[in-house]
């Protein structure tokens, strides 16, 4: 992953444990993780760092799951290939409370961005987990947030 784009997920990640859950009305991030159904609970917008990115995460009990999608904040609407060092990333994370984080970054695939403004980031993306990951692919991947936060 894209050093600005790590940057802006650990401090996007941060900024999600200090802050309650937020989700705007019409905000939304849905997947499918090899075919398993991710509606995340809790959306969160940020730009950093060069970059623009949403967070979406589900909560289960001590254990959190992020799909993250950064893009470099001088894109506008098109599509675009995704890759670990791209202009778009493309990220799946689980965290267990005592447990390392476990991370796997799409290698490959294809983001379509519809909108990256400064009061929304929204778009669709099909991509390829690492090989090696216990995970394969997200599909169907839509996502929508308004009213992003800047981060210092």
């Amino acid at each position: 992953m894209k050093h600005s784009h790590e940057k802006c997920l650990n401090a996007a990640i941060e900024a999600t444990k200090c802050q309650a859950r937020q989700e705007a009305a019409g905000d939304c991030f849905t997947a499918l993780i090899d075919g398993v159904s991710f509606t995340a609970q809790d959306i969160r917008g940020f730009i950093s760092f060069g970059v623009r990115i949403v967070v979406g995460i589900i909560y289960e009990g001590n254990m959190l799951r992020y799909i993250s999608v950064a893009a470099d904040d001088d894109l506008g609407a098109g599509e675009y290939d995704v890759g670990l060092d791209g202009k778009v990333t493309i990220g799946y994370m689980i965290e267990s409370r005592g447990e390392p984080t476990l991370e796997y970054p799409a290698e490959e695939g294809k983001a379509d961005i519809f909108c990256a403004s400064e009061s929304e980031f929204s778009g669709t993306f099909d991509v390829k987990l690492i090989e090696g990951a216990p995970y394969k692919t997200i599909t169907k991947a839509t996502f929508k947030v308004s009213n992003l936060q800047r981060l210092s």
